[in-house]
């Protein structure tokens, strides 16, 4: 039954147009030749990359700091040859870009300084003073002087907004630069955001170590799923997860998994004094349904015991899960992902039956045993998706145990 599966996943992936790629959904947008065209143009050199990455001490806004003398629009290309070069995974580039695509729409401040400050300038000019000669994360810098703003009389002015105009007024002081004034404007705006940065995901990741054995890889299926605008799979799994409740989500596919990859299926009937009433050996589609009949079930208890975050259990969260903690390898988790795109895309139902039999058609060219699984499959994916029960004529399933007897909702 694996070696079946693993033939049914290859299958699949022949309908994709799509490869494994070690980009981010980032360089996507810009070609390798033009970055590295733009990259050499700036002046920088790979060591150059090397040693800013690493005196950032996994702070975020160091390592932009480190490229802030860049024009703005072109600030994004040494983080992108970073991730290139390995130096930064994927996750890390997207926090970085994150802040990148705050930082370009800073504009240089119009407004004049516009509330009166009775107390607390010293400490108002040290921080502006030092907060880019020191050698910690600015953003713990940033947050030991947030945390005395408190003295200074703003007649209950918003922390932010407050400290929005005293950089405003430090800028016009000229005690920060214009591209200074930029990232500290980012720092105040993604403070007042739900975001992760490159320390808590360092320190989540290892973390999970701890339990699971971690899969670093990116493939097709993190960048098609990553949508622009919105964070990453991978990115919400380490930003909003436990170690409880990422072991939760992988249990319900590496069970599916395993129970479609065992060799052999058996139901048995025993009497209460051992005596074997019956047993029947599972066909491979039944084996098939028995294991996602199964996985429907425990879906349900997961989420219960997710409680708020029951929201997470979805099968690309599921599958993004189990890819990370190494439960499934790159083949498998392309391979679900698109039996996923086939049930759901319209040009499946627009084909009909007929995409069926190509299936069967291209399976019996390849081996014979596949044919009625990948059939069949095909079959029931089409029928149960776009021909809900009540619109169904009622059709003889004797040949199969458990077909029509496990829900399709992935």
């Amino acid at each position: 039954m694996k070696k079946i599966f693993v033939n049914l996943i290859f299958i699949l992936c022949i309908f994709s147009t799509h490869i494994f790629g070690a980009d981010t959904r980032f360089h996507r947008e810009l070609n390798d030749g033009e970055l590295e065209m733009v990259f050499s143009e700036l002046g920088f050199v790979e060591d150059d990359l090397k040693k800013f990455i690493r005196s950032g001490k996994s702070c975020d806004f160091n390592i932009l700091n480190f490229f802030n003398k860049i024009e703005k629009n072109k600030i994004h290309i040494p983080i992108l040859m970073a991730s290139k070069l390995n130096l930064i995974d994927d996750i890390e580039t997207e926090i970085l870009m994150d802040l990148i695509q705050t930082y370009k729409k800073i504009a240089r401040p119009k407004s004049e300084f516009s509330i009166s400050i009775k107390s607390g300038n010293q400490l108002i000019d040290n921080f502006y003073k030092k907060v880019f000669k020191q050698r910690s994360c600015i953003s713990d810098f940033f947050d030991s002087f947030k945390a005395k703003i408190s003295i200074i009389d703003t007649k209950d002015m918003e922390s932010s907004d407050l400290l929005k105009e005293l950089t405003i007024k430090a800028y016009k002081k000229r005690q920060i630069n214009e591209n200074e004034y930029r990232l500290l404007m980012t720092l105040i705006i993604k403070k007042s955001e739900s975001r992760m940065s490159i320390r808590e995901y360092k320190n989540k990741r290892e973390g999970f170590k701890k339990y699971f054995n971690i899969n670093p890889e990116l493939t097709n299926f993190h960048v098609q799923t990553h949508t622009k605008g919105e964070h990453s799979l991978r990115y919400n799994i380490y930003k909003n997860l436990s170690s409880f409740e990422v072991n939760e989500l992988n249990s319900l596919i590496k069970n599916l998994v395993s129970r479609v990859q065992a060799s052999k299926g058996e139901i048995i009937l025993v009497q209460e004094n051992g005596e074997v009433v019956e047993k029947k050996i599972m066909s491979q589609m039944e084996q098939f349904h028995y294991g996602l009949k199964l996985y429907s079930i425990e879906k349900e208890k997961v989420k219960k015991r997710l409680g708020d975050k029951s929201s997470f259990v979805n099968f690309r969260n599921l599958l993004a899960t189990a890819f990370e903690l190494s439960s499934i390898n790159k083949e498998e988790l392309e391979g679900l992902f698109m039996l996923e795109q086939k049930v759901k895309e319209e040009s499946l139902f627009e084909q009909g039956f007929g995409y069926a039999k190509q299936y069967g058609f291209i399976v019996s060219s390849l081996t014979i045993p596949l044919v009625g699984t990948v059939y069949g499959l095909s079959l029931g994916l089409i029928e149960q998706y776009f021909f809900p029960p009540e619109k169904q004529e009622k059709k003889n399933y004797d040949h199969d145990l458990f077909y029509g007897n496990c829900e399709m909702n992935l």
